[in-house]
């Protein structure tokens, strides 16, 4: 795997920026055991993923990338 591009940064989502994220998808408050990360560029969020639901040994998540955003394949 390649790093990301010097433009790109990879940082965790805070839980308060979780549950921000969560009313703004609608995908519930269920926010126990729930990690997101961010991509972005300069001050730009180009595209997050957030765990909906852990249980067991599996993980559902909810990815989203900004509009502008899609289609160009790898950021790398």
């Amino acid at each position: 795997m390649q790093p990301l591009s010097s433009e790109y940064h990879i940082q965790p989502m805070k839980k308060e920026e979780i549950e921000a994220y969560n009313k703004k998808r609608k995908l519930g408050d269920y926010i126990n055991k729930k990690l997101g990360y961010r991509v972005t560029n300069g001050k730009e969020v180009v595209s997050e993923c957030v765990s909906i639901f852990v249980g067991g040994e599996e993980a559902e998540i909810d990815i989203y990338t900004h509009e502008k955003h899609r289609g160009k394949g790898s950021v790398v």
